[in-house]
């Protein structure tokens, strides 16, 4: 490790600290607190909206600093040749593209945005990644169950901005309990470790993740809306790229690591329409929720833990077929949901 990254390591850690021990000034400077101020709010005080802060500000910073080697030296960064950012035009235009999806986030922490209007600026900020960039878009399917491919042609880019979307809204979802997101964040830092993804980003965004968790931990942040979004499209443009190009993922496997935030989507997404509410209509029916109405927060977390760690071992380590372990993750989903609900009916009786 370079004596140089060290001095920007130190730079983002002090960063941190400001944010850390400014929190609510900066928030309401921002006017980004969260007040509990509907039956939807299991917080009890104002927090602030701040832990999207952390990611966005460590992760430009390290886009700077790669920026500055790669303008200053003959070595070219790994990280942005591994998300095949070749040109300038093409690393521009991610650059700009994540800061907007950021500053949607933002405005949308703010001025609580429309879904449909939401929905439409992604589509377009996203739309202008893929069509900048012909690496970026899914054109094939590799499975682990199946020698041949599934090629996509003139339908990648409609392919590619579904999953996006929809990892994007699955993560927000996710994200409703202290330490929640933490946890899936954490297991995309270890399955990008393991795909052997540039070791100077893994630590920055360990060093990201240590301070927003004790932050969020201590109840004096949550990631907010520009924080889930931010970074669920931060992670599944490395996860698309990495599965371009270094063939390094398996389409059953990408579905196992996000399958907990997706499944409990579609579920949500189907009840809602079944009781004419919208689909993107806030409510207290998420997994979280109903675990944490039958267990209390420890016993939550351990289970939300083993659902989103164990695939990546059991995969990684035992190298047990993806699709069984889907199956059988779907399955306990289920088993356990039912148990919660049956419990949660007798306590009303």
């Amino acid at each position: 490790m370079s004596n140089l990254f060290i001095i920007f390591l130190l730079i983002i850690s002090l960063c941190n600290l400001i944010i850390l021990y400014k929190a609510f000034p900066l928030a309401k400077f921002l006017k980004i607190i969260d007040f509990p101020n509907n039956k939807k709010k299991i917080h009890t005080k104002p927090t602030p909206l701040l832990g999207g802060l952390f990611f966005f500000i460590n992760i430009s910073l390290f886009f700077l600093f790669e920026l500055y080697f790669q303008f200053n030296s003959t070595v070219y960064s790994e990280f942005f040749f591994n998300l095949r950012f070749i040109s300038f035009k093409q690393l521009l235009t991610f650059l700009i593209v994540i800061t907007l999806i950021y500053i949607v986030g933002f405005y949308d922490d703010m001025y609580d945005v429309s879904p449909l209007k939401k929905t439409l600026l992604f589509l377009v900020c996203i739309y202008l990644l893929l069509i900048s960039n012909p690496n970026i878009p899914i054109s094939s399917l590799q499975f682990y169950n199946f020698e041949n491919k599934i090629y996509f042609n003139n339908f990648s880019i409609f392919l590619t901005l579904f999953c996006f979307l929809a990892f994007m809204n699955a993560s927000n979802m996710f994200d409703g309990l202290n330490l929640q997101s933490s946890i899936l964040y954490s297991s995309f830092l270890l399955i990008f470790y393991i795909k052997g993804i540039d070791h100077k980003f893994l630590i920055v965004f360990l060093l990201s993740l240590i301070f927003f968790s004790y932050m969020n931990l201590k109840e004096k942040t949550f990631l907010g809306n520009n924080g889930s979004y931010f970074l669920s499209f931060f992670i599944a443009t490395i996860i698309i790229s990495d599965h371009n190009w270094n063939k390094n993922y398996y389409a059953e496997e990408i579905f196992l690591y996000m399958m907990l935030p997706g499944i409990d989507m579609i579920r949500l997404s189907i009840l809602r329409f079944l009781n004419n509410k919208s689909p993107f209509e806030g409510d207290n029916n998420h997994f979280h929720h109903i675990l944490m109405r039958t267990f209390n927060y420890r016993k939550t977390m351990i289970i939300i833990f083993l659902f989103i760690f164990s695939p990546i071992f059991l995969f990684n380590l035992l190298n047990i077929n993806p699709l069984s372990l889907i199956l059988l993750f779907l399955a306990l989903y289920i088993f356990i949901l039912n148990i919660c609900l049956k419990r949660s009916i007798k306590k009303k009786s």
